[in-house]
């Protein structure tokens, strides 16, 4: 992650860092919460929302990434993609809800 961020050019995001940075804050937070979760049940406990209504928000956000945020290499664009973020705007990203200290 060091050497991801050493040689990022905030100038010339990725793809994946604009894609976040162009989510509102409701499915920003979702998002996050099913990255971290064990399952998109927990996710929704989580989020005080159904389960059902959950699973199609992770459809939603998985066609507007191009990538499935819940596998294993989903998840790990998404971290380097929250990280470049946070590197691009860090007053922004950091105003963001869920944005702070990682649990």
């Amino acid at each position: 992650m060091l050497l991801l961020a050493q040689t990022y050019d905030p100038e010339h995001p990725h793809e994946d860092v604009r894609t976040l940075a162009r989510l509102d804050r409701r499915s920003a937070d979702v998002l996050r919460t099913l990255v971290e979760a064990d399952s998109v049940r927990s996710a929704a406990a989580e989020l005080g929302m159904h389960h059902s209504t959950v699973q199609a928000r992770h459809e939603a956000l998985t066609h507007t990434l191009g990538y499935d945020p819940r596998s294993n290499v989903g998840r790990m664009r998404y971290i380097a993609a929250a990280l470049l973020l946070r590197l691009t705007d860090p007053v922004t990203a950091a105003a963001r809800p869920g944005a702070g200290p990682q649990r």
